[in-house]
This record gives C-alpha cells, sequence and structure tokens, in this order.
C-alpha cells in the first residue's frame, strides 16, 4: 500500500504550523497498515516525536476513560444509566438537577451548558497552583461540584443534545464516590491494566490530593507540548484543561494522556467486545454503548459519531463509527463497518489555541488514511 498521500498531508500540516508533532495509526482488521511519527514535540525544539511521545488526549478522556469505566461497572456491578445521579452526588438533591440520570450525562442530554471558566476563580488558582492550602478535603471538587448544582436548565433532561463538559465533570464526581478512589486508580485498575492499555495514563498535578505514581516518569521530552498558558507557562507533562487542572489534572472530562499505540491498542479491545465480548464486559453490554441506538441522534453511550454535514472524522468512514475527537489536536474512530481503526495524536493547540486549518486538515487526513487503505466513495451516497 502506498501512504505517500498521508506523509504528504502531514509535512503539509507541520508546514503550515498547524502542529509541531503527530503520532498516527490506521489498521484495518486488527492490522497495523501505517504508523508513523512526524514533527517534534515543540516548535524550537529538535526532540523528534516518537512512538514513546505522549500526548494530552483531551476530551477523548470521555470515552476511553468515563465511558469504559460506566460499561465495567453496568456490566460487572449492575449499575443502572437511569437511576438518578443524586443519591451519591448529594449536592444535586433539591436543585433542578436531583432527578437527573446517568443516561443523559452520558448523551450529553443533561441540560448543562457546555463549559464555564471555573478555573478563573482566585481560590481555585491558588489552590492548583500550592499557593493556599485546601480549607477541607477535596475543596476544588466540592466547589465545581456546587457551582455544577447552581446552573439554570438549558432544557428539560433528556430533550435535547447539547455537548457538555460539565455533564462529564458530574460523571467524574459519581465514579470517584461510587468506586472510593480516585479516577487516576480506577482507570488503571479497572480499564487500562485488564484491557492492555498501560499507556494511557491520568497525569493528576504533582501534590495534589489524587496524585499517585504515574507509570511513567515525567521527564519533560517524553510529552509533546500543548502550549504557553498565561498562569501556568509552558504546558509538557501538565493537562491543557484549565479546569481539569484546578480539579487536580485529573476529570471526568480532560486529563488522559498517552501514546498513540496506547489509543489503539485500547480500541482494539473495545473493538473486540463490541464484536465477543469477554470476561471484562459481555458484547451486548459493549453494543448498548457503544452503537447508535437511531439516526436521530449523535451520541451514544459516551462517545461521538459522524455528524451528518463537515463531519471531522471525513466522509468515507460508515456511519457505523464511533470515536471522539480532543480539543488538543486529538482523535480517535473505530469503525465495525470497514473494520478499520485510526488513531490521530497532534499537539495543535502549540503555540496557541487559534485554528489555522486543522478542521479541515483532519477529514482530509481521515478520508486520505481510508483511500490508501483501498477504501473510497462516500457514507452520504449511501
Amino acid at each position: 500500500m502506498n501512504f505517500q498521500p498521508v506523509i504528504q498531508l502531514l509535512d503539509q500540516g507541520r508546514e503550515r504550523r498547524l502542529f509541531s508533532g503527530a503520532s498516527i495509526i490506521a489498521s484495518r482488521e486488527g492490522e497495523v497498515l501505517f504508523h508513523q511519527h512526524h514533527g517534534t514535540t515543540a516548535w524550537r525544539r529538535d526532540e523528534p516525536v516518537s512512538a514513546e511521545t505522549r500526548f494530552d488526549l483531551a476530551s477523548l478522556t470521555k470515552p476511553l476513560a468515563i465511558s469504559l469505566l460506566l460499561m465495567r461497572l453496568s456490566d460487572e456491578r449492575g449499575a443502572d444509566l437511569d437511576d438518578p445521579a443524586a443519591p451519591l452526588l448529594r449536592e444535586l438533591e433539591g436543585t433542578p438537577w436531583s432527578g437527573l440520570r446517568l443516561r443523559h450525562l452520558l448523551t450529553h442530554r443533561s441540560g448543562l451548558p457546555a463549559w464555564r471558566p471555573f478555573h478563573e476563580s482566585p481560590r481555585l488558582r491558588a489552590l492548583a497552583l500550592g499557593q493556599t492550602a485546601p480549607a477541607i478535603p477535596g475543596e476544588a471538587k466540592r466547589t465545581v461540584l456546587n457551582a455544577i448544582a447552581r446552573e439554570t436548565p438549558q432544557s428539560p433532561a433528556g430533550e435535547r443534545e447539547e455537548y457538555s463538559d460539565l455533564g462529564f465533570m458530574l460523571l467524574g464526581f459519581w465514579l470517584e464516590r461510587r468506586l472510593g478512589e480516585p479516577l487516576t486508580m480506577a482507570f488503571q485498575r479497572l480499564v487500562a491494566q485488564p484491557l492492555g492499555a498501560d499507556e494511557l495514563f491520568y497525569l493528576p498535578r504533582p501534590g495534589g490530593a489524587d496524585s499517585s505514581a504515574p507509570p511513567f516518569p515525567r521527564q519533560r521530552e517524553s510529552f509533546a507540548v500543548t502550549g504557553n498558558c498565561p498562569w501556568r507557562g509552558w504546558l509538557r507533562g501538565h493537562v491543557h484543561d484549565d479546569n481539569a487542572f484546578v480539579l487536580g489534572g485529573a476529570a471526568g472530562h480532560a486529563g488522559l494522556f498517552g501514546t498513540a499505540r496506547g489509543v489503539h491498542a485500547l480500541a482494539c479491545a473495545v473493538f473486540r467486545l463490541l464484536n465477543h465480548g469477554g470476561p471484562w464486559c459481555a458484547s451486548e453490554t459493549a453494543r448498548r454503548f457503544l452503537l447508535k441506538p437511531d439516526r436521530g441522534s449523535r451520541f451514544t453511550l459516551g462517545w461521538d459519531t459522524p455528524s451528518e454535514m463537515d463531519s471531522q472524522a471525513g466522509v468515507i468512514a460508515s456511519r457505523s463509527s464511533f470515536g471522539h475527537l480532543g480539543f488538543t489536536g486529538t482523535s480517535l474512530w473505530i469503525d465495525p463497518e470497514n473494520r478499520i481503526i485510526t488513531v490521530i495524536l497532534t499537539n495543535r493547540v502549540h503555540p496557541d489555541a487559534e485554528d489555522r486549518g486543522f478542521r479541515t486538515w483532519r477529514p482530509a487526513m481521515m478520508d486520505a488514511l481510508y483511500r490508501c487503505m483501498g477504501i473510497a466513495g462516500s457514507r452520504y451516497d449511501h
């Protein structure tokens, strides 16, 4: 197979300064057909991206950590997605969110807004930077949870899809209380280790209440840079998302790091579960989480699907595809119909988050990968 068009797109992406570095894997029927590292971990540095480079996965955290943890709980411990979140998240009781169900949060039908700048709180910043001590254990998380509880619903729960970081923050808080351990440890114990994805991990803020030894040393050169924050400095081995940072570096909506190889390994495990199930989870449970129940919705239980127009998955990936995007320039798509997995990791937010054409480059890259693997056409033709 000739992947020269893909390599040309990688060259063009760096020449246009869409990212300093990228790592891409594409496989079909379990066989890796393309695995390429390109560029450097930062501009003005000569450290090449390699198979060992860790990228900030941003919102890939939502499906790979939160959705999979809930899939495991649903299969093993009978967690009912139609149960209200409030009994464990007692801060929601007596608020408009008291009847909010886990399913509403997973499918972005909670009625919560997309985002709020919690990180702008001087108190939360001081806590995150170690400039003051918490008044109570878990003060930052309690502060954010109470702030979410005070939000006014944008729409009734279950009525309308609106992508929401806040909903996944709540799911992260719920999981920690249900499991009795931080997300950092729960993800490693219940997802990464049993599914063979040890190269994926949360990287909690050093010295934070949830900090536990990550599986990799925190060498600066092993991480792709994700920009220069006005109040945190250069971000390398620290989560790019400011709200995740003030929550300790590990949250329900962001915080996961990893290599392209690690993302691909976990995606392969998910694909096997979808088709065959296994001791970790029954195939029926996997199908319920991963496949879209009808064409009237965009999200499955924690996963995205190709949008009808201008999809970041390109035009060739099948309608049955599911995956997710990350703000830092990451994406994962699993295509059951064509049995293809694609992983694209970049640091497109370095030196800043301005879109210099990345949103046109990424779907072009997806389509180029498909064509180089011998699949053409468009799902819109069917």
